[in-house]
């Protein structure tokens, strides 16, 4: 139980941050904006904006069999790749409080002295190197984040079924524009890769977003209900600062798993 509460909080984490890194590619106009949204180049023009802006402000809940996840965060997409990320939260996991995760160099630290992580006496804190050969964590969400860079992404894409214009609508008192995406899952599996059987074979057959995105074409609220689970998140700040620092090494366990 422990060990998938961590899974949970780190996939969030990880998916969130490495959806923005990437280079960014060449658009129209030198503006993401100047770009009709398609659904051939939705996911890889928000991709390119997302990137272009470097970082974000990230809240939301998440919605499964009556209960919720509640995150905020603040994340700096850095260079090229996921160790150049920087990013931090505070996540409210159902029947666990609070929890402070920070991402830095492409190790995750987490103070969650609730979730039974064997934390050494005076060191309320624990790591896990994301990017270490040797760790099963460390490998299990390499993979995550492989498939969570913006060619993936596009790649997810291209299981869009329909693309429709809802309009203009204000969003906490900025203009936006309202699209609803709608993918085959069944689909997903082949596109990023996964193994026959995965996750995504247990969705349903397809999935509908509500997505509002900025003149840049950046998203500033997704949302997604259905009968199994429900998301929503905010984006915000684009392109302030993010600077993370890592807790003490004196504070800091190695996990015990």
């Amino acid at each position: 139980m422990n060990l998938k509460a961590l899974v949970s909080a780190t996939a969030v984490l990880a998916t969130l941050t490495v959806a923005g890194c990437g280079s960014a590619v060449d658009i129209s106009a030198g503006r993401s904006g100047a770009v009709v949204l398609t659904k051939d180049n939705f996911a890889s023009t928000m991709s390119t904006a997302s990137s272009r802006a470097g970082s974000v402000h990230i809240s939301g809940v998440f919605r499964v069999q009556g209960q919720a996840l509640t995150l905020r965060a603040d994340e700096s997409m850095g260079g090229t790749s996921f160790k150049d990320a920087q990013a931090t939260m505070t996540m409210t996991l159902p029947g666990k409080g609070a929890v402070e995760l920070r991402l830095v160099g492409g190790v995750l630290y987490i103070h969650g002295p609730q979730l039974g992580l064997s934390q050494q006496a005076g060191r309320p804190w624990v790591k896990v190197d994301l990017t270490d050969p040797t760790n099963p964590l460390g490998q299990m969400f390499s993979k995550i984040t492989d498939n969570m860079d913006p060619s993936k992404l596009a790649d997810a894409f291209k299981s869009i079924t329909k693309l429709s214009r809802v309009g203009p609508e204000n969003i906490d008192g900025l203009q936006s524009t309202h699209y609803r995406v709608s993918v085959d899952t069944s689909r997903l599996g082949s596109l990023l890769g996964l193994p026959a059987g995965g996750p995504s074979a247990a969705l349903p057959k397809t999935l509908t977003y509500n997505v509002w995105v900025d003149a840049d074409n950046r998203p500033v609220q997704l949302s997604m209900i259905n009968p199994h689970f429900t998301i929503q998140l905010q984006f915000s700040r684009w392109g302030e600062q993010v600077h993370v620092v890592a807790p003490p090494a004196s504070q800091v366990s190695e996990i015990s798993i």
